[in-house]
């Protein structure tokens, strides 16, 4: 691209020189960019999967919470029987 009398152009080499520096450093960080958009999409998508097995590990835990609370109730309930029965049991003073 020539900007003014063909004259000027000649005498422009060293802007074409920056210009085309200027143009590889552009392509080089295009380049950087890409790669870090595709390194943050793996980042993504293992952070995807790391999370979904972490909301299933959790709904397990979930479900063995509920389970030690009907155990624990269980036992509160077997020892106010064991309680009651001992009461009955003992001997009066």
């Amino acid at each position: 691209m020539t900007v003014g009398s063909p004259e000027y152009a000649d005498d422009m080499p060293a802007t074409d020189a920056r210009i085309d520096s200027i143009c590889q450093d552009l392509r080089a960080s295009d380049k950087t960019i890409w790669d870090i958009v595709l390194t943050v999409k793996g980042h993504t998508s293992r952070l995807d999967r790391v999370d979904r097995r972490l909301d299933r590990m959790d709904r397990r835990l979930d479900k063995m919470e509920d389970r030690l609370d009907g155990l624990s109730e269980q036992v509160t309930d077997v020892k106010g029987t064991v309680e009651e029965i001992l009461t009955l049991v003992r001997p009066k003073a």
